[in-house]
C-alpha cells in the first residue's frame, strides 16, 4: 500500500504527463478523457491536498499512424529473402491508458492498442509485445508514458499486412457466411511453412488441403471470417508469390449449415507421385483425380490455365 505522501507525488507526476500528451495532440477527436470526474478529483488533490480520488485515470489516444508494409518475395529454393518493395500507408490506432495511483512509484501504467485493421491475434500478440516492453523498460520513479507511445508508433507496423484485395468479414455479422478460398504460391517447400498451413487450418476450424511443392496449392473451408484471417497469417510470410485465384462464398441459416457446403472432411498434406530434377512436381493427372472425387474438379482449369485430365 502506497503512503499518501507517495501517492501525492505519483499524481503530480501524472498530470505533467498527461498535460504533455494532451498539448502534443490536440487536433478534435485525437485525445479523449475516460475517466473525467477522477481527473478533476486529481487537480484538486494536487492543488489543495484535498482527499485523494478513488478512480484510475483513463484516457485514451486515437492516432492515424504511418507504416511501412512490405511485399515480400523469395528465391526459388528454401531460403527465402525479403523482398525491396515497400509501401508506405496509414493506420488507425487506438491506445487506452490505464494509469494507476501507484505509478511511477511503484508500479506501471496499463497500456493496450486497438484497431479494426488489426486481426485478433496480431491485436493479441503486439500488446503482448508491449506489456513485455514497459515491464523490462521502465525503472519505477520515472516516467514512461511518452516512451510507450512512441514504442507502440515505431513496432507496430510489422502487425499489418497488405491484405486489401480479400475483404475481412465482420466479426459480429449476424448471418454466418460459408467460405472455399482457393490459394496458389509459385511454389511451397519450406517445412516451416508447411507446419504452420496445417496448424493455423485446425486452429481456425478449417477443412481443406496443401499441395505442396511447385507450384502450390492451398484450399480451405470454412466460416468465411476464418478463412479471411488464414489468408491473412499465410500472407505475412515470405514467398515468392501467393494469391487467391477464387472465393466461393454461401450465406448460411446457422453455424451447422456451414460445414454442410464443405467437400473435404479434415485439413491434410497432399502427397502424389513426383517428378523433376528436383522431384518438386506432384502429379497434376493424380491431384486432378482428387479434385473430381470430391467434386471440385472445375478448379483445376482456374488454377493452371489448361482443362484437367485423368492419369
Amino acid at each position: 500500500m502506497a503512503h499518501k505522501e507517495d501517492v501525492f507525488v505519483n499524481l503530480e507526476q501524472q498530470l505533467g504527463e498527461f498535460e504533455l500528451l494532451e498539448s502534443m495532440y490536440c487536433s478534435p477527436g485525437e485525445f479523449v478523457v475516460d475517466s473525467p470526474d477522477t481527473l478533476v478529483l486529481m487537480r484538486a488533490c494536487v492543488n489543495d491536498a484535498s482527499s485523494l480520488p478513488k478512480g484510475d485515470l483513463n484516457f485514451s489516444i486515437n492516432l492515424e499512424v504511418p507504416v511501412l508494409l512490405e511485399e515480400f518475395s523469395s528465391s526459388e529454393e528454401d531460403e527465402e529473402v525479403p523482398g525491396t518493395s515497400d509501401v508506405q500507408v496509414c493506420k488507425p490506432l487506438i491506445i487506452c491508458f490505464q494509469i494507476p495511483q501507484t505509478y511511477p512509484l511503484l508500479s506501471n501504467p496499463t497500456v493496450r492498442v486497438r484497431s479494426n485493421e488489426l486481426s485478433r491475434r496480431d491485436e493479441e500478440t503486439l500488446n503482448k509485445k508491449l506489456e513485455n516492453y514497459i515491464n523490462s523498460d521502465h525503472v519505477l520513479g520515472e516516467p514512461c508514458l511518452l516512451n510507450v507511445l512512441e514504442w507502440v508508433k515505431e513496432n507496430c507496423g510489422s502487425f499489418f499486412s497488405l491484405d486489401s484485395d480479400i475483404p475481412v468479414s465482420p466479426v459480429a455479422n449476424t448471418v454466418p457466411e460459408f467460405c472455399r478460398m482457393w490459394l496458389y504460391m509459385h511454389h511451397i517447400y519450406s517445412k516451416t511453412k508447411r507446419k504452420s498451413i496445417l496448424a493455423w487450418a485446425a486452429e481456425l476450424e478449417l477443412t481443406g488441403f496443401c499441395l505442396p511443392g511447385k507450384p502450390g496449392v492451398v484450399c480451405v473451408e470454412g466460416l468465411s471470417v476464418n478463412a479471411s484471417e488464414y489468408y491473412h497469417l499465410l500472407r505475412k510470410m515470405n514467398w515468392k508469390s501467393i494469391t487467391c485465384r477464387k472465393r466461393e462464398t454461401v450465406e448460411c441459416a446457422t453455424l451447422k449449415d456451414v460445414k454442410c457446403h464443405c467437400k473435404i472432411q479434415g485439413f491434410g498434406e497432399l502427397s502424389f507421385d513426383t517428378h523433376g530434377p528436383r522431384g518438386n512436381h506432384m502429379s497434376m493427372g493424380q491431384f486432378y483425380q482428387y479434385l473430381e472425387q470430391h467434386q471440385l474438379g472445375y478448379m483445376f482449369k482456374e488454377l493452371f490455365g489448361v482443362d484437367g485430365k485423368l492419369s
